[in-house]
């Protein structure tokens, strides 16, 4: 991967270089071909003010020696802008713009590297026999470009290209050795080891930083869910194992006869496979939760008279508990649309819950002042919940071992209860302490009218 990053930056810097190289060469040319013509232009012009200096001996030679000018020529060009006279030794005749000479204007150019100015000395008129006559000065200079200046580029670009490849090759080295960290990093959490983790670089390129610190919040969360799935399995284990050792138990006395009130044993054993079908049936309802596979039948019902059923129909768990259970509802009802049997669920699972905890009371109290909403505030009177458990009551299968609790339920009763509030629209909120005697209220809020959005 280096060896890729670094060809990579190499090649495309080469390519730069080479685009800007030919760019600058081309304007230097430019430049100089300009600057030459600039020249030959000045001295053009110089003689054309003193017209009687090119008549001077020795003055021609001395010009082309003193101004840098290669080549002084004078040519003669007929009244039709033809050339009546040897053209200049390094420039076709054509190049000259013979009508602004005949004009009396200077004309100046550049062919095949050489700058050139043509100046205007005289004009004859026609005479018998002797057509008029242009005479003209024509000054040559060589622009001041040669093969060094491209060996000079060459040189510049060639040590560019090797400083910049020298960088190339160290930032490659950075941006590969991260990566292949990130790499390995990778490889161990596929392979199951989510204590994986990758050092964060405190100065670094943010992209890098920013992959090093998502890989290592990814293995963090999967470490997280690995232990959450274990614990739940552990616990799950526990749950199913211990309504099958008494169903087994019993099953295994009533063969043998050794049981004196055969009755009592086989309610024993139905009041363990209910706890078993219920467990499975929970599972079963996280399942399809999770998978959004959970199918809700939204027709018209009384929320209030829905509520106060599912608390009452846990009197009788009350009653073998001995913990009263209190039940306030308004004598107005509230109706509206939403599915019954999961807010009854929802309510039941609430009362068990508090059940589970509570030393000798449980109230479940309804309110519906709010027309729209409808309320149920479920409270026991128990040690209450721990700060450090607060935040995972609604997580599958937690019991808080702080606190002994009777064996009620499945564990997956608050689990089931944030899933279902959330899928009909409503908040559930917990107080603890709910008073200077401690215990725990779970304050639900079902909208009378489930949402548009909650029934897709």
């Amino acid at each position: 991967m280096r060896t890729r990053i670094t060809i990579a930056f190499v090649s495309t810097l080469a390519a730069a270089l080479l685009v800007a190289s030919a760019a600058s060469l081309l304007l230097v040319r430019h430049a100089s071909s300009i600057n030459a013509q600039r020249t030959v232009l000045q001295q053009a012009r110089a003689i054309q003010r003193n017209p009687s200096v090119i008549t001077r001996p020795g003055v021609v030679p001395l010009i082309r020696e003193i101004a840098g000018i290669n080549s002084a020529s004078i040519i003669v060009i007929d009244a039709n802008g033809r050339l009546a006279s040897d053209p200049p030794p390094n420039l076709p005749a054509d190049v000259i713009d013979s009508t602004l000479l005949i004009a009396g204007k200077v004309t100046a150019g550049a062919h095949n590297h050489i700058a050139f100015a043509a100046v205007p000395m005289f004009s004859t008129s026609a005479t018998k026999g002797v057509p008029a006559r242009t005479v003209a000065l024509v000054f040559e200079s060589k622009e001041n470009f040669s093969v060094a200046n491209v060996l000079y580029f060459a040189l510049a670009g060639f040590v560019s290209l090797l400083v910049a490849a020298g960088f190339s090759i160290e930032i490659s080295k950075r941006i590969s050795r991260h990566v292949r960290a990130a790499t390995d990093a990778a490889r161990q959490i596929a392979i199951g080891d989510f204590s994986a983790r990758m050092d964060v670089p405190e100065h670094g390129y943010p992209e890098l930083v920013e992959l090093s610190v998502s890989l290592n919040l990814m293995a963090n969360d999967l470490e997280k869910s690995r232990e959450a799935q274990r614990d739940f399995l552990l616990s799950i284990s526990h749950e199913l194992r211990t309504p099958l050792t008494s169903i087994r138990g019993y099953a295994e006395a009533i063969a043998e006869g050794q049981v004196n009130v055969p009755a009592q044993a086989a309610l024993v054993v139905i009041n363990e496979s209910d706890r078993l079908a219920r467990l499975i049936e929970d599972l079963l309802s996280m399942a399809r939760l999770s998978a959004n596979q959970f199918t809700f039948r939204i027709e018209p019902c009384d929320l209030t008279a829905v509520a106060m059923s599912a608390a009452e129909a846990l009197r009788y768990s009350f009653e073998q508990q001995r913990v009263e259970l209190l039940i306030t509802a308004p004598p107005l009802h509230l109706s509206g649309e939403t599915d019954a049997d999961r807010l009854g669920q929802i309510v039941s699972n609430l009362v068990e819950n508090a059940l589970k905890y509570s030393k000798n009371m449980v109230d479940v109290v309804i309110d519906q002042s709010d027309p729209q909403t409808l309320s149920v505030a479920v409270g026991d009177d128990g040690h209450g919940i721990d700060p450090d458990d607060r935040d995972r009551v609604f997580e599958r299968l937690f019991t808080s071992d702080r606190h002994s609790t009777r064996k009620v339920g499945t564990g997956l009763g608050l689990a089931i209860v944030a899933e279902l509030t959330e899928a009909l629209g409503g908040t559930i909120e917990i107080v603890t302490p709910r008073n200077d005697l401690g215990g725990t209220v779970f304050q639900l809020h079902i909208p009378a009218q489930m949402p548009a959005h909650s029934r897709a």
